[in-house]
């Protein structure tokens, strides 16, 4: 689904704006990183996810050039986002046993928290926090389990969009069978 939401109600727009901010921003190495690119700070930049103030083409375009994402679909959410890392269903996986003992990184759950958040946004699903708690600690599960090297971040991110994808996948399949809960609104 596009986003054609430009002349929708601002509100509106800067929230989806924001998670394409978000998804842009998980390109990078840190938020800090994201928000020197654009030339504001990070308290800025948490204002732009949020969708709480107007962002600045220029801004914009500084973070799509910076994190190498589409600046037409940073802006409008149409055509393709151009994400450094796109899925290859073809790549083979080394998988790795999860260690109880390791607490969560919260750099990895941040951005597994953008691509649920955006997955249902872009289904027009609605989820609940404890739901996204949820879909968050499964896909991590899933992801320490397909990583051979849970701190390499390279490693992390070139494996998110396969999470992604299986988080469609499921989503598609749940709302074709009845009583799952997840049929699409």
């Amino acid at each position: 689904m596009t986003d054609s939401s430009i002349h929708a109600a601002p509100t509106d727009y800067r929230r989806k704006l924001g998670i394409r901010i978000a998804l842009a921003v998980a390109q990078m190495e840190s938020k800090q990183a994201a928000a020197l690119a654009a030339g504001i700070t990070s308290e800025q930049l948490n204002k732009w996810v949020r969708g709480q103030v107007k962002v600045p083409a220029e801004g914009l375009r500084a973070l799509a050039h910076a994190s190498g994402v589409d600046f037409s679909w940073l802006v409008t959410g149409e055509g393709p986002s151009k994400m450094r890392v796109p899925f290859n269903p073809h790549v083979e996986i080394t998988t790795a046993p999860v260690d109880p003992k390791r607490p969560l990184d919260d750099w990895i759950m941040r951005r597994i928290a953008v691509v649920v958040v955006s997955v249902y946004d872009e289904r027009r699903q609605a989820i609940s926090p404890e739901n996204v708690a949820v879909e968050c600690a499964l896909l991590y599960n899933e992801l320490v389990r397909r990583v051979s090297d849970i701190s390499d971040r390279d490693e992390i991110m070139a494996v998110l969009p396969q999470i992604r994808h299986l988080l469609i996948k499921r989503l598609e399949k749940a709302s074709l069978e009845p009583g799952t809960g997840k049929a699409s609104a």
